[in-house]
Parts: C-alpha cells; structure tokens; sequence
C-alpha cells in the first residue's frame, strides 16, 4: 500500500526558502522548515534546526505508516508559483488535488 506524501517549496525573489512536507492522505502538515536569512543567528535547536524530539516523531510516524501497513511511499515536489503565497497554493492544492490533474509541476 502507497502513502502519497508531498513536499511543498518556495523560493523568494531574494532566495530565500521555504518547504512543508505533507501526508496527502491524511490533509496533514508533518514538517516545515525555512531559511533564516532575516536573523541567521536564530538558527537554534527546535526553531529552524531539526530537534531531536522531532526526528523521533518522524522515526515514530514511519513506523505508525508501517504499523497500517503502507510499505511504499509515493512522493511529490510541487513548486509554489513566485506570485502565489505558499499556504495559499498548498490549501488550493488540497482543497483541488483530484482537479488539479497536472495544474502544477511535479518533479
């Protein structure tokens, strides 16, 4: 059985980035991570660093997946358009995944 995970990206015009990892199946945000070009010195554990807490939360998710009996997963990286704000064009994503039908790049 296929768990349909996606990851969302964004790039400013000043290359800035900013990614959310998605279950699909679930409509469920699993992770976000951004760049810290505004206050670089911020870059601290469980702010924009991976705590350990939160790589144990994934290591328990993927064996919750397992546990459900997903063996695969099916992954996606849609590219927010630069004119669209990301959480906007991830919930139009969501609200229209059937319609979507290719409206966005996947890589």
């Amino acid at each position: 059985m296929k768990k349909h995970i996606t990851l969302f990206g964004k790039e400013s015009l000043f290359g800035d980035s900013r990614q959310e990892l998605w279950d699909i199946d679930d409509r469920k945000k699993l992770y976000g991570v951004s760049d810290l070009s505004e206050c670089p010195e911020d870059a601290i554990i469980g702010r924009a660093l991976l705590s350990g807490e939160e790589v144990l939360d994934l290591v328990e998710l993927g064996m919750n997946y397992s546990k459900m009996g997903y063996d695969e997963i099916e992954y996606n990286y849609l590219e927010c358009p630069e004119d669209v704000e990301l959480g906007g064009f991830i919930q139009d994503y969501l609200d229209n995944e059937n319609a979507n039908n290719g409206k966005y790049n996947k890589n």
